[in-house]
């Protein structure tokens, strides 16, 4: 690559030669007190004689800022002409200081403008940065009270993460939102902070197995104890809530994998009547199909990442808009669509259920749901294969079930690519 040099004029130098490294810092005796080239240079030549330094740098993208020995002020300031060189056409170059004095160095970094309000934008901003400040002592304290509303650290919310939270609230008719990586976190969260140490949760068989795992293992090395019943057992609530101290009563509606649904009002009531509050997952049905908080939910937490058939070779299909179902009923009653996700069983065994997921040609296999494209698993494989077939039997989970999560596609193309892998099998 061609070489570029400059020559400025300056004071005398202290140093007649400097080793050439990827940054280079020429020391000066007038009072330009450091000249930073970052860049691969190729050489530094000094001469006294011409007062001149020269640089041929051998980096196109190169950008110096350089100027003649700048003055202090009685004030502190230190003032100069600068002069500016581009080793490039990649744009202007950058204005940097010539001094390390407080005045210069500071400048650049401690600029206080402030920025613009994100509610003038049309679509909402990714913030992304970690740290937030404040105008003053005053402010701090008044945001400390409660009394200002700002931002301290991204891991307590910003101002982009609150307008999801304003969003989901107002689907959801809720009070307010928190937003958190992951639904595990806020599923754990949630029940870290509500069930106190030997506290007792009631939740239900048909469940997510990762929360069922956190439940029966971490909560349990807190003494929390856990009554598990039938998501429609009514009375096997009301035995739990007589016969336990009961904190929270925890669980998915429509449930995972079977599609389950909670008589969310009903379960309001009778924990309320005895001090227990309620939490409902509602991945499955999302706030356009149900919303959980006006039919008494004291609390709804969604994984936001997420978010049919008949054929001699399905021995039974669980989807709550199915009559078959059973609590259809409750999700004619109290949710306004039934999601996308459908559960069915193959006519035959694991390894059966297996080809046939092996033959679509659609579906992505994957343990997720929501998404835009379809997604299926076999939960036997995908959730509970470190379990004993006893204990999958005794969970309800049974080797021949499958799991789609419809997405986007067309229903004819999501139908005939069902048909023909049962036809396959």
């Amino acid at each position: 690559m061609t070489g570029r040099s400059i020559r400025v004029k300056t004071g005398s130098l202290e140093n007649e030669q400097t080793p050439v490294h990827s940054c280079i810092k020429a020391v000066f005796t007038s009072g330009l007190k450091w000249l930073n080239v970052t860049a691969e240079a190729a050489s530094i030549h000094a001469s006294n004689k011409w007062n001149v330094v020269e640089l041929a740098v051998h980096n196109p993208r190169l950008r110096v800022q350089v100027g003649p020995s700048p003055k202090m002020q009685p004030d502190g300031r230190i003032v100069g002409t600068f002069h500016r060189f581009a080793g490039s056409d990649l744009g202007p170059a950058i204005d940097l200081p010539s001094s390390r004095g407080p005045a210069t160095d500071d400048l650049a970094h401690r600029e206080r403008a402030g920025r613009p309000d994100i509610s003038d934008s049309l679509t909402t901003p990714l913030v992304q940065t970690a740290t937030y400040t404040f105008r003053n002592t005053a402010e701090v304290i008044a945001y400390q009270e409660g009394q200002h509303t700002s931002y301290e650290y991204g891991r307590y919310g910003n101002p982009t993460t609150r307008v999801l939270e304003k969003k989901i609230s107002a689907l959801e008719g809720a009070e307010d939102t928190l937003v958190f990586a992951s639904g595990m976190c806020a599923a754990t969260t949630m029940l870290f902070a509500l069930v106190p140490k030997n506290g007792h949760i009631v939740t239900t068989t048909d469940c997510y197995r990762r929360t069922r795992q956190f439940i029966q293992t971490f909560l349990h090395k807190l003494g929390i104890t856990t009554t598990v019943i039938d998501p429609a057992d009514m009375s096997a609530l009301e035995r739990a809530l007589h016969e336990n101290q009961v904190s929270l009563f925890f669980s998915e509606s429509p449930t995972n994998p079977y599609l389950r649904c909670i008589d969310v009002q009903r379960v309001a009531e009778l924990c309320h009547n005895k001090g227990a509050l309620v939490c409902i997952d509602g991945t499955f049905a999302t706030p356009v199909n149900q919303r959980s908080i006006p039919l008494g939910a004291d609390i709804v937490i969604h994984s936001g990442t997420k978010y049919l058939a008949g054929h001699n070779d399905i021995l039974r299909v669980h989807y709550p808009g199915l009559e078959s179902h059973p609590e259809h009923g409750i999700a004619v009653r109290q949710m306004d669509g039934f999601g996308g996700v459908v559960s069915f069983e193959i006519n035959g065994d694991l390894k059966k259920t297996s080809q046939f997921i092996d033959n679509l040609k659609l579906p992505y296999i994957a343990p997720s749901l929501g998404g835009v494209e379809s997604l299926v698993e076999q939960p036997t494989v995908i959730s509970y294969w470190d379990q004993s077939p006893m204990e999958r039997a005794r969970l309800g989970i049974k080797d021949n079930l499958v799991r789609y999560s419809c997405g986007i596609e067309c229903c004819d193309d999501i139908l005939q690519d069902i048909l023909q892998s049962l036809d396959s099998l």
